[in-house]
């Protein structure tokens, strides 16, 4: 048996459950508080016949004996690491905090390619519309999978037992290239791709009623602290019925802060910022795509699929992203924060920042819409009926070196 749910009483347990899993962490760490560990280097790993690892820094680096150059020894007490970030560069010094090279700068250096064999953390950059296997050293350059150091090999690529040469962005690049660009320089290059922090396919959600008792799924995530110095952008693609269907998908992200009321004793929800305002009351933080017979979106292409997106910049000036089809990287933004009169916003129309602790909490919602229930909300024809997600990706700014 079904029960309608307003949306004031979904948010209210939203918040009551978000309140109690803050107040149990807040006692579990007032209880079981120890001092913070430190971070240690990783353990020796053996790779081309000499041993590597990551320092506590995170900073790459092999074993050595002299200080000066990679040995063939095996780990000792007498053994020490000589860093990527600190190699010397020639004649009788050492490696010192005013004396240093970078091997992460050099064309085919072992610094590159022990780290892309034994530590780099390999992703698809698919879903951002670059097919490559794309990676970061320790000195931040993004760097993509190959074996020649010269040609990418595509995402889809199975490994291999062939050692991996990467291709590195900056100075690398440009040697390897002729001296003809950096990667960086051009801003559509790979180089240049925003980092992909997750993806998810098709995720699941659970289904409740709106206040008209209309079937909505939603799909909830909580988010990790962020910076607008990042540029955190959420992207939501969507395969809705058609353009002449009556289906919606809606994109929001919410800074939701939980306190006690002192004059009710009741637990509330404060947004932190508050912006667009459509039918279905105030949202926080919103962006939407709809079909209907009588008004077709030309924001959903003849299959169904449109693309959301939302992207906060350096600054905290928001970016909204809305375009028919699932192709990326994002076009052009469709509106900005400054587009709206200021009417429409209860605060400000920048968000430069949402903590993580105690009392706060980062939300990310995704809706789908019908306009009726179906006879089994768990069927194949539920689903086929709303909109349905395709993808979750979430990206941030990369923090490349200058050169």
């Amino acid at each position: 048996m079904r029960t309608c749910s307003s949306p004031a009483s979904w948010r209210r347990a939203a918040v009551a459950a978000i309140v109690l899993c803050a107040s149990s962490a807040a006692l579990a760490e007032s209880s079981s508080a120890s001092p913070p560990q430190e971070a240690q280097p990783t353990e020796w790993k053996l790779w081309n016949g000499r041993y590597y690892r990551l320092e506590a820094d995170g900073q790459f680096a092999c074993l050595s004996e002299d200080g000066r150059r990679c040995s063939n020894a095996a780990p000792s007490v007498q053994a020490r690491p000589l860093r990527c970030d600190r190699l010397p560069k020639g004649g009788s010094k050492t490696a010192g905090p005013h004396y240093q090279g970078n091997g992460h700068r050099r064309r085919n250096h072992w610094c590159n390619n022990a780290y892309a064999n034994l530590f780099a953390e390999w992703k698809s950059y698919k879903p951002l519309g670059f097919d490559k296997q794309l990676a970061t050293t320790p000195r931040g350059d993004v760097m993509c999978k190959s074996l020649d150091g010269a040609h990418c090999l595509t995402a889809d690529t199975a490994a291999s037992a062939a050692p991996i040469v990467p291709l590195v962005c900056g100075r690398p690049y440009k040697e390897q290239m002729g001296g003809l660009s950096t990667g960086y320089d051009d801003p559509k290059h790979w180089c240049n791709s925003p980092e992909l922090t997750r993806h998810d396919v098709a995720p699941r959600g659970a289904f409740f009623a709106d206040e008209v008792n209309n079937p909505v799924l939603r799909h909830s995530l909580e988010l990790g602290a962020w910076n607008s110095d990042d540029e955190p952008t959420w992207i939501l693609r969507v395969q809705l019925p058609g353009r002449l269907k009556s289906s919606k998908a809606e994109l929001s992200i919410l800074g939701v802060s939980a306190y006690d009321d002192p004059s009710t004793g009741a637990t509330l929800s404060e947004p932190r910022i508050i912006f667009v305002k459509n039918n279905m009351g105030k949202v926080l933080l919103s962006n939407y795509v709809q079909g209907h017979p009588s008004n077709p979106s030309f924001d959903v292409d003849d299959a169904g699929r449109a693309t959301l997106a939302i992207r906060v910049r350096s600054g905290g000036l928001i970016e909204y992203f809305q375009y028919a089809g699932w192709d990326l990287p994002l076009a052009s933004p469709r509106a900005t924060g400054n587009d709206f009169q200021t009417s429409l916003f209860s605060r400000s129309s920048l968000w430069k920042h949402s903590p993580v602790h105690a009392q706060h909490r980062n939300l990310l919602m995704i809706d789908t819409y019908a306009d009726s229930w179906p006879y089994d909300e768990h069927t194949k024809e539920a689903i086929h009926r709303m909109a349905r997600v395709h993808d979750l990706v979430i990206t941030r700014k990369r923090r490349t070196p200058n050169d």
